[in-house]
């Protein structure tokens, strides 16, 4: 799973509620509110900040933008206009073997509950050989984590229940009928994975993460319940973010496609955009570094004011 978290701290905050919203006005009469998020449920997340501060913010907003362009045009993105050569295109080998392996099977699973039934063997085996043959680079990429996420099946029911709800999906509880706004464009993902000069070392971090044939352990409640809240505190609190490859391509490249349409927002409405903390801070990544979004617009001289 990916985990793109958000997390700050003013000076008057403490290290149980840390401040974790942002206002700005990018043009008179448009209020956007920024929200440090994480992209699985935290407890600390569901503080009295959450309740008091934020709750209150979303629900006199007009827009809500959320990340996950991405989950649309997967199967549509093209091939990169550079294709990797030499020794690097051994990961694109790699990888498609891998989703190869585990094809058939992500098929049987998502089609067993068709109205007429699952189709026959033969045909699984021919929809999965075309979809793995045909599938770009950047496809097999994405796909690599979903089919791994449905054979693996997700946490199991113990551990979900015990973990709190994303804030995401708690925004979207609870007022379903919001203007909701991906913020990503349909081809930003893509653009972000093609331009990175380190595309063959992050499939092979894929590769080593996603292969079905090799699962993660499962912890126990008690251990998954007790990592998310580590891993949060460390970010919300501490500001550290764990980097890695994807999150190395995937940061910087969007914020730098965010930026103008953050400033460009102009229409006397009131948005909410719930993004993580590798792009409203500072990272220190493997191959790529950035200031994060707030720096970015205090630097185009945008007020950037933390909602106590």
């Amino acid at each position: 799973m990916l985990l793109m978290l958000a997390a700050s701290n003013c000076a008057s905050a403490s290290d149980d509620e840390p401040v974790r919203l942002w206002k700005i006005t990018p043009h008179p009469g448009t209020t956007v509110f920024i929200l440090g998020i994480s992209h699985f449920g935290s407890r600390l997340e569901q503080d009295d900040y959450f309740q008091k501060v934020v709750l209150p913010a979303f629900d006199k907003s007009d827009v809500l933008h959320i990340e996950g362009g991405e989950r649309t045009f997967v199967n549509d993105m093209p091939e990169c206009p550079t294709p990797l050569t030499g020794k690097d295109a051994e990961a694109v080998d790699q990888a498609r073997d891998v989703l190869r392996r585990g094809a058939v099977p992500y098929f049987r699973t998502v089609l067993a509950d068709l109205p007429n039934g699952p189709p026959s063997e033969e045909i699984l085996q021919s929809n999965a050989a075309l979809h793995v043959r045909d599938i770009s680079e950047f496809g097999l990429l994405l796909m690599l984590r979903l089919q791994y996420q449905v054979l693996e099946g997700g946490l199991p029911q113990a551990q979900a229940d015990v973990l709190p709800t994303p804030v995401v999906k708690t925004l979207m509880q609870r007022r379903t009928n919001i203007d909701i706004r991906s913020v990503d464009e349909h081809d930003d993902l893509w653009a972000a994975y093609c331009g990175s000069n380190a595309r063959a070392e992050i499939l092979k971090w894929h590769i080593q993460n996603f292969d079905p044939e090799r699962p993660l352990k499962q912890a126990t409640v008690a251990d998954a319940a007790s990592q998310v809240e580590n891993l949060a505190r460390r970010v919300f609190v501490d500001r550290h973010i764990d980097p890695n490859p994807f999150l190395d391509m995937f940061v910087c490249p969007r914020n730098e496609r965010w930026l103008p349409r953050l400033l460009e927002l102009d229409d006397g409405k009131t948005h909410f955009e719930a993004l993580g903390a590798a792009h409203l801070f500072p990272y220190e990544g493997i191959t790529r570094r950035c200031d994060g979004l707030l720096e970015d617009l205090r630097r185009r001289g945008v007020a950037v004011t933390p909602v106590p």
